[in-house]
This record gives structure tokens, sequence and C-alpha cells, in this order.
């Protein structure tokens, strides 16, 4: 092989070698702290899972054994997807148990993500931290579950799940204001690292205001679902108001 054309084979494969130790890097925390389940092999990466598989594995986990190998973010988008198809099937006591199930898959989530925050990386090779993707994870997490669980409250009478609703949304958006506080306490050249995936997720704010108001405006709520989606909209507009001047698009923060 000429000299320059090796030289060429030589830079691409340290290009290859130094974008796969990255996806698996990031796909490795993802997994090992149960936050994969935010759709990590798409977005990360990996290699396609939709690719042909050997006939040795082709067999399929019982459930128990499928759930039991399930992350936190999974395990919470399925708990409120039940409780969406329970109630509209009119089991509410069914719709409360995947609530309580939610609600302590989020729990599981959160701590996951708090844990990786300001953390080093775990690849001496890399210079990319843990935190941002789990925290970006996060927040998608607690957006899908501020937006789903607001239009159970429509017409709902039964005291316990309107109660079950509300722990829901409240303690989501509790502990997402808990988890952007931990970010904005980061020293200014940390905070850096998040800087490009938090804007990014300025948008979600606006949109659950938008959706909060015209549930008071338009759902037909008991006085205590009132109170609830009220305290909800002060407390988004809240976070928006401390995040987006730090995200916004201003003077990002100076790394040293």
């Amino acid at each position: 092989m000429k000299p320059e054309a090796q030289h060429k084979e030589n830079l691409m494969t340290t290009i290859r070698s130094r974008g796969y130790r990255r996806t698996t890097m990031t796909l490795s925390v993802l997994l090992s702290l149960g936050l994969a389940g935010f759709s990590a092999p798409s977005a990360f990466g990996a290699a396609d899972p939709g690719r042909a598989i050997s006939s040795t594995q082709t067999a399929q986990p019982s459930q128990s054994l499928a759930k039991a190998g399930s992350t936190p973010i999974t395990l919470a988008k399925e708990a409120l997807a039940t409780a969406t198809t329970e109630l509209q099937a009119g089991h509410p006591g069914r719709a409360v148990t995947a609530l309580d199930d939610l609600r302590h898959q989020v729990k599981l989530a959160h701590r996951a993500a708090l844990d990786l925050i300001g953390k080093p990386p775990t690849d001496p090779e890399s210079d990319e931290p843990p935190g941002p993707p789990a925290v970006l994870a996060m927040l998608a997490l607690e957006h899908r579950v501020a937006m789903g669980t607001v239009p159970l409250f429509d017409g709902q009478t039964r005291t316990d799940v309107v109660d079950a609703l509300h722990r829901v949304l409240r303690s989501t958006l509790h502990r997402r204001d808990v988890m952007l506080d931990e970010v904005l306490a980061l020293r200014p050249a940390a905070r850096g690292d998040y800087e490009d995936g938090m804007a990014d997720t300025l948008g979600q704010y606006p949109k659950e205001e938008q959706q909060l108001t015209t549930a008071l405006a338009t759902f037909h709520l008991t006085s205590s679902e009132r109170t609830a989606l009220k305290d909800a909209l002060v407390q988004v507009r809240a976070t928006e108001a401390k995040i987006t001047p730090v995200f916004g698009g201003g003077e990002r923060s100076p790394r040293f």
C-alpha cells in the first residue's frame, strides 16, 4: 500500500475507534443506571435494532423476565400508557395502581440522573461527562409525564384517581426542579457541557403552559383538580423563568 493510502486508512481507523468509544461510553452509562429507556440506540447511533438476528436469538423471554430487565424510564412510559388505557376502559382502580407505579419509576430514574450530574467521564479516553445525556433523558421523560397526565383530569370525579394524578404531576415537576437546580449549581465550566442540550429543551415549557391554560379554561374540573392544575401552571412558569435566562441563547458560560 502506498504511503498516502496507508495514512488515510490509519486516519479512518482512528476516527471510527473514537466514535465507537464515545457511543459505547454514553450507552454504558445510561444502561448501567437505568436511563437507556429513552430510545438510547437510535438517539446515540448504536446498531439498528431492526437488523436481522440469528435463529439462536429469536426465543422471546417471558413477560416477567422482560420486565425485570427493563429500565425505569421504559417502565415509566409503560405505566403512563397503562393508566391512560385503564381510565378509558373504566377501570379506575387499575389506573391508580399504574399511576402509583409511574410515580415510583420516575423517582428511580430521577435518582440515577442526579448521581451523574457533575461526574467526570467514565472513559479515560473520552472528554464527554455522563451527566448531560442523563439529564436530557430525564427532562424528556418528565415532559412526557406532564403532558400525558394533564388530559386525564378532564371529567374525572373519583377522589382516588384525582389524588393519584395530582401526586404524579406534582412530584414529577418537583423532581425536575431539583435536578435543574443541581445543574445550575455547577461551576461555569462544567455547566457549559449542558448548554446545547438544555437550550433544545426550552420549548417544552411553553407547551406545558399552553396545555395547562387550556385545561383550566375548557376541562370539566372539580375544585381539587382545578387547584392541582393551577399549582402545576405556577410551577412550570417558575421553572421556565429560572432556566431560560441561563440556557436561552444569551451569553454562554465561560469555560475555564
